[in-house]
């Protein structure tokens, strides 16, 4: 009897350590200022010259606020850089970055067997137009829609996108996305993972005749192409401050 009762002494304890809850996640708090980059690399079918890769990558000063398992954000984007081939180079006006409204979106925390994991959020976006259901309304294709507005503020119909390279001169487009941030690695200090997302656009004018129809454009599918990663920084952290990180800061 006695090696019974000391048998199960020596199992009990595993047994009640098996059983009990992960509690990593409530114990570990999200809450503060994070630097955020979010990188999308596409594809363009040019006449002639054939695929043409370009890469956007976007800063955001982001606010992380966490009540037991819901995570929630507030994001202003800080900069966009467009970068391209020498044939053709894209790029975003100051005005539109300052003009862009702040993202909201939540998701929920969890934890298995110790590791942090957060479940993907996505969102619509919506530039020089106002769409009542972004996922199913069509984009404006005349600048006399009502539903377009300069969003950019330079006097020109939606956003004014500047082109260089094989011709140069501006577009003025509207333009909505879809993106969904998968997160695959996350804690107390950074989260990071994949990107998956779409974008249509619509040309309302151009300064130039040979700019008044775009390529074709759809997402790189290599699964290293888009992604985004975000870290802790300092509380009263600026957008000036998150624009002037070395891009070493963020970690994928």
């Amino acid at each position: 009897m006695r090696r019974l009762l000391l048998c199960l002494l020596l199992v009990l304890p595993a047994q009640l350590q098996s059983a009990a809850p992960d509690d990593t996640a409530a114990t570990t708090d999200l809450t503060g200022t994070w630097a955020q980059v979010v990188v999308h690399r596409s594809l363009s079918a040019i006449p002639v010259v054939g695929d043409v890769a370009s890469q956007t990558t976007t800063r955001l000063l982001v606010m992380l606020s966490q009540e037991s398992g819901l995570v929630q954000a507030r994001a202003k984007v800080c900069g966009m850089h467009i970068e391209g081939s020498k044939l053709v180079r894209t790029s975003i006006p100051p005005a539109l970055v300052r003009a862009m409204p702040e993202q909201l979106w939540h998701t929920r925390v969890s934890a298995t067997e110790g590791r942090l994991e957060l479940a993907p959020w996505s969102r619509w976006d919506v530039l020089g137009a106002r769409l009542q259901e972004p996922s199913r309304d069509a984009l404006p294709t005349e600048a006399s829609d009502a539903r377009v507005f300069d969003q950019d503020g330079d006097g020109k119909p939606g956003v004014t996108v500047a082109v260089r390279g094989m011709i140069d001169g501006e577009i003025f487009v509207t333009q909505k996305g879809w993106s969904e941030l998968r997160p695959d690695r996350v804690t107390a200090d950074s989260i990071s993972g994949s990107v998956r997302w779409r974008q249509t656009q619509t040309i309302l004018g151009a300064s130039s005749r040979f700019l008044s129809s775009g390529p074709e454009t759809r997402p790189d599918p290599k699964p290293a192409a888009n992604w985004f990663s975000a870290r802790r920084v300092e509380a009263g952290a600026s957008c000036a401050e998150v624009s002037a990180l070395p891009a070493s800061f963020f970690r994928r």
